[in-house]
């Protein structure tokens, strides 16, 4: 078992900026994003929006039943080196990246960190309806400083993680 290195977004997010400015990166601009959970950082060469994620997808075979029986070959259990990764993005997110032509960076526990363009996850996910919507509302206050709350069901898109590459 690999011992996990990044406990939390925070240092998982200061690692990659360190990473980004040893590789030459000069950092002009990070913009926290949903609560601080993701971070878009802008550079000259340029720019990243970055997910810490706890785990990949795991739940993948039983929602996307019919997806695995017409292509086996994405079998996908985040448990298993015999079968795929999945990994998920926020469609909204996901348009946000785009907007800031951003690469997506997922960051792992154990240090394993991943890049992928966000037209790339989109384009896929919409040529095999691999579009999710969560089974329960989350609830968030309006931006209109009322106080209140909306209930949303979100909508994701699920890609397998091969689709990236490893951010070396």
């Amino acid at each position: 078992m690999q011992q996990l290195l990044f406990q939390n977004h925070d240092t998982a997010f200061t690692y990659f900026k360190k990473l980004l400015t040893s590789k030459g990166y000069t950092i002009q601009s990070v913009s926290p994003y949903n609560k601080g959970r993701h971070l878009l950082i802008k550079t000259k060469r340029g720019n990243f929006y970055c997910l810490f994620k706890h785990s990949f997808f795991h739940s993948f075979n039983f929602i996307f039943t019919e997806f695995v029986g017409k292509n086996p070959e994405y079998l996908g259990q985040g448990e298993s080196i015999n079968v795929d990764y999945w990994e998920s993005i926020n469609v909204d997110y996901c348009q946000y990246a785009i907007n800031h032509n951003a690469n997506l960076i997922y960051i792992y526990p154990e240090m394993d960190i991943y890049i992928i363009h966000p037209k790339v996850v989109r384009a896929f996910c919409i040529r095999y309806n691999l579009i999710r919507t969560q089974d329960k509302n989350n609830f968030y206050k309006k931006a209109d400083y009322s106080g209140t709350t909306e209930q949303i069901q979100e909508r994701e898109f699920v890609f397998p993680i091969k689709l990236s590459s490893r951010f070396i």
